[in-house]
């Protein structure tokens, strides 16, 4: 998924110019939390993963906290050390992305204007930047028994982002902007992760930090569509301090290897029936997780009886 390209081809992420091939390749992964990186190096035929902390303050915006995630990154990737890499993808967990398929893609013939427009409207923004390409990479969409509309058509997929906030995180990154291959969206890995499945319909889903991800495909359709629940892991670490009185992080120390979740009766959770045998960690997560699961629930619904 290409942003910002007026025209955008179906294979897979291209590299560059044939004296690319011959230097390193920075994979980038950027969200609210944090960043990891890995650098491919040609030459040796090895890679190095590289992490880092430094998470901004919780309290800002999602978009400004991502910024300053770039921002972090951009301070260790300086040009000594960018200077054997030729090309960079980066991966996006952001919350604010519009997917529209065919099914909500009603326009004739679209150009990239009118596409950036609809784009816009699902986003209610000014101007987004897009990205564009074939759903599963296969035939024309096959329609139900008895559709009487028109012929089938190529499936596409379109995946939209303000264009003020991609540009804001990228000014942050101007030392390895020059040898930017793609900006890919984490719903979109999730949705080609989906389309390869053999089964019909397929979905696939990713809990980050600050959001859950439901991707959900029906290729022979032209059907895909991505869901952002507001819940995540730091939700869980959220619940803990809240009832414990403790700092996040010692609440996510007394999760870390343990099992927490297993035990809880959500049945008698959905219920408010009180337990004897209910100890702190069942009090605090029990809600959240009857949360998460009905969300989830809801929108495998929704994507089955109503898209």
């Amino acid at each position: 998924m290409f942003f910002g390209k007026k025209k955008v081809k179906d294979t897979a992420l291209e590299v560059g110019p044939e004296t690319d091939k011959k230097k390193d390749t920075l994979y980038l992964y950027v969200s609210e939390n944090g960043w990891a990186a890995r650098i491919a190096s040609v030459n040796k035929q090895t890679s190095k993963d590289i992490e880092t902390g430094g998470v901004p303050e919780m309290e800002t915006p999602s978009d400004e906290r991502i910024r300053g995630i770039f921002k972090l990154a951009a301070t260790h990737f300086s040009k000594r050390v960018l200077r054997d890499v030729g090309q960079i993808y980066i991966l996006i967990d952001e919350a604010n992305i519009a997917v529209i398929d065919n099914k909500e893609n009603h326009l004739r013939a679209p150009n990239p204007a009118m596409l950036r427009e609809l784009g816009a409207r699902q986003l209610n923004t000014d101007q987004t930047s897009y990205g564009e390409r074939t759903l599963g990479n296969g035939p024309a969409q096959s329609m139900p028994d008895g559709y009487l509309g028109e012929e089938a058509e190529v499936s596409k997929v379109n995946i939209f982002i303000d264009q003020k906030t991609l540009q804001s995180y990228l000014s942050e990154f101007e030392t390895g902007v020059l040898a930017l291959k793609s900006v890919v969206p984490v719903q979109d890995l999730l949705l080609r992760i989906t389309e390869k499945q053999k089964i019909t319909p397929s979905a696939a889903l990713y809990i980050s930090e600050q959001n859950i991800y439901i991707a959900m495909v029906h290729v022979k359709f032209g059907q895909a569509s991505v869901r952002t629940i507001p819940i995540g892991k730091m939700s869980i670490i959220n619940a803990i301090a809240e009832n414990q009185s403790v700092s996040l992080t010692e609440a996510s120390v007394s999760l870390a290897g343990r099992d927490h979740l297993s035990s809880i009766n959500l049945s008698q959770v959905k219920s408010g029936a009180s337990s004897m045998t209910a100890n702190a960690f069942d009090v605090a997560l029990g809600p959240v997780l009857v949360e998460i699961i009905q969300a989830i629930t809801d929108t495998i619904d929704y994507f089955s009886n109503q898209r």
